[in-house]
This record gives structure tokens, C-alpha cells and sequence, in this order.
């Protein structure tokens, strides 16, 4: 799962910014629910140009899907984007 959103965050601009991961998660939000579903991180991913099947959007929901409701919150967004952008 980190692979895939190591992988995606360069594309989608992911950087190590709170303020920017919070705008950029305010930008795949479309339709301004407070969370990120798997249909809007698929739009993400397409327009950053990074192909995706459904078995890697699944690997990539379950891993920044902490509570397992099905979508990716705010919350849940800066983690995994803190995951990605901090050096090992």
C-alpha cells in the first residue's frame, strides 16, 4: 500500500507541508463531503496521470483508510501523506 502512495504522491504533488496537503486533499474533495472516496481518488490519480487497476485503489483506500469506513478523511489524509513525504 505505502509503495503505490510513494509511487502517486509525487504525482499528485504531495509534499511534506501541512497546509499544502490539506488544500490539495480540499482539491480531490469534489464533491466537498469532508472525505475522499474511491471514485474521487481515481479522478486524482487519472488527472495526475498515474494509472491505477482496482486492485492497487483498493490496496491504496485500505491503507489510508484508517477507520475502514470506506473513504479517506481529512485526518486520515495528512497521515498518510506525512507517511509518505517523511525520509525513512
Amino acid at each position: 500500500g505505502y509503495n503505490e502512495w510513494k509511487k502517486a504522491g509525487e504525482a499528485l504533488h504531495i509534499s511534506s507541508n501541512e497546509k499544502e496537503m490539506i488544500s490539495l486533499f480540499d482539491k480531490y474533495d469534489k464533491d466537498h463531503s469532508g472525505s475522499i472516496d474511491k471514485r474521487e481518488l481515481r479522478s486524482a490519480l487519472e488527472q495526475a496521470g498515474v494509472k491505477v487497476n482496482e486492485l492497487k485503489l483498493d490496496l491504496m483506500m485500505h491503507t489510508a483508510d484508517e477507520d475502514h469506513d470506506g473513504k479517506i478523511s481529512r485526518d486520515e489524509w495528512v497521515h498518510i501523506c506525512q507517511k509518505i513525504t517523511t525520509p525513512n
